[in-house]
């Protein structure tokens, strides 16, 4: 957790900056779901929590900086255990939707946790913001969601949230799928 808090605060003062540059390579949403999961798999053990995977078999191919995204999915997932309790469920879904070049994919994180009232749910990607729920149920610093959401729109995206108090919450974004069969190989860094 610690990395990745200074991992946020760091991008965050490279996008004041202007410093923060991304890089597009074709990417396997499962693949960078699935790492983000390995490093919060002792968290979810000790919670006692589920996590499933919704993904196509096929592999669905994204154009976007490995790292940023990477990071974004580290924080929505990491926040899913956070505000989940002892025996709750968590759910990545990848869901591509539409045909040929207008073909995009949804990468979603679903929990059971504590949820967001309406009134905090606008707040809360503004940054330095904890609702009072969450302030109670687990430490931060309210900057995960701001910095998601600034480095989706690097991406042409932005944080979607779908929430209500006590019954958890989805944080969810859409980006353009990579045609298939162009270039179906994705570069590792």
């Amino acid at each position: 957790r610690l990395q990745l808090y200074v991992k946020n605060i760091l991008n965050e003062a490279r996008m004041e900056d202007g410093r923060f540059r991304i890089e597009k390579r074709p990417l396997v949403l499962r693949e960078l779901a699935a790492g983000a999961a390995d490093s919060v798999a002792e968290l979810l053990a000790q919670k006692e929590i589920k996590l499933t995977t919704d993904a196509p078999e096929d592999p669905v191919l994204v154009e976007a900086d490995r790292e940023a995204l990477a990071l974004v999915i580290s924080n929505l997932l990491g926040n899913a255990v956070k505000y989940t309790r002892q025996g709750g469920s968590i759910r990545i879904r990848i869901e591509p939707h539409g045909e040929g070049a207008s073909r995009t994919v949804v990468f979603a994180v679903e929990d059971s946790g504590i949820g967001i009232s309406l009134e905090d749910m606008e707040k809360i990607t503004a940054g330095f913001y904890r609702a009072a729920e969450g302030r109670a149920e687990a430490d931060g610093f309210g900057l995960g969601l701001r910095i998601s959401n600034e480095l989706l729109a690097l991406h042409g995206s932005r944080l979607e949230i779908a929430s209500e108090k006590g019954k958890g919450s989805r944080f969810y974004f859409e980006l353009p799928a990579r045609p298939q069969g162009v270039d179906m190989a994705p570069r590792m860094l």
